[in-house]
């Protein structure tokens, strides 16, 4: 007897999340990052409880790398491995944060008419550890 396992149909079902790409800039370079299945949020949510910050790092890495084409992902390896780069897992992280709020519709800023719940300090939380001087920049794909 033969297992068989995946399903084209399955698949393209699965993909089509209604969600649109986004280009993003690293540095130099225009990247177009594709949004995940459903599932993909899953193992996400997975990396981020781990206890060790070697292993969410290199999760973060590789579930980004996994949304772009193959030569994206060898330049952001790359680039993740010179030092002398100016791109580090904290921009990875950034960029994880941005596309997760773009996709679900959650702004970091309260809707209008609405207060936030505390004052804010005009930086994210996440963005504690980060170095001034920022290059990427998130704007909707236009498709070409």
């Amino acid at each position: 007897m033969v297992r068989k396992y995946g399903s084209k149909d399955k698949k393209a079902r699965a993909v089509d999340t209604g969600l649109e790409p986004v280009t993003i800039q690293i540095l130099e370079r225009e990247v177009v990052v594709y949004p995940p299945h459903a599932g993909a949020f899953i193992y996400l949510n997975n990396m981020l409880g781990l206890s060790d910050p070697l292993r969410v790092a290199s999760g973060l890495i590789e579930f980004l790398c996994s949304l772009v084409d193959d030569i994206e992902a060898r330049y952001i390896g790359r680039l993740i491995l010179d030092h002398n780069s100016g791109f580090d897992v904290y921009d990875v992280e950034e960029i994880l944060t941005d596309l997760v709020e773009d996709w679900g519709e959650r702004p970091t800023t309260p809707a209008s008419g609405s207060s936030p719940s505390q004052a804010t300090t005009g930086k994210r939380s996440t963005a504690n550890s980060r170095r001034a001087g920022s290059t990427r920049q998130i704007s909707p794909s236009t498709g070409s």
